[in-house]
């Protein structure tokens, strides 16, 4: 089996480098619900997404990279939204487990807390058997 593949690998295929990868790699690590949230970001793409989702999950992974791969432009296109929102994501659990807090509660308290404060929930957690991954 080849190496494991990042999801953001498959987006930066689809919108800059135009990398080509093999059947078995699709199928085992692209995630079309990933990809489509990170394209939807961007004026140009949104369409394209939209189209490729209203097939749902008539259509197999490796159809829904090559469609994207061959309909989206090359050009950069910048993630950084999505990997900031996906750190909020952790952050939330962190704090929703540590209070017993529902998700919604927590992600409204986030922004009450500091990134050292999450830390050290997080070290408390770990030293007293809590689950966090």
């Amino acid at each position: 089996m080849s190496e494991k593949i990042g999801v953001f690998e498959f987006v930066k295929s689809i919108s800059t480098t135009k990398k080509k990868f093999t059947d078995e790699q699709i199928n085992t690590f692209y995630n079309p619900y990933i990809t489509a949230r990170t394209l939807a970001n961007y004026m140009d793409t949104v369409l394209l997404v939209n189209e490729i989702n209203t097939l749902g999950v008539q259509i197999s992974p490796k159809e829904h990279f090559e469609y994207l791969f061959h309909s989206v432009r090359k050009k950069f296109r910048y993630t950084d939204k999505i990997e900031k929102d996906e750190i909020n994501i952790n952050k939330t659990k962190i704090i929703a487990e540590y209070f017993n807090y529902s998700f919604e509660k927590a992600s409204s308290v986030l922004k009450i807390f500091s990134d050292e404060d999450i830390k050290q929930m997080k070290k408390t957690m770990e030293d007293f058997g809590g689950i966090i991954k």
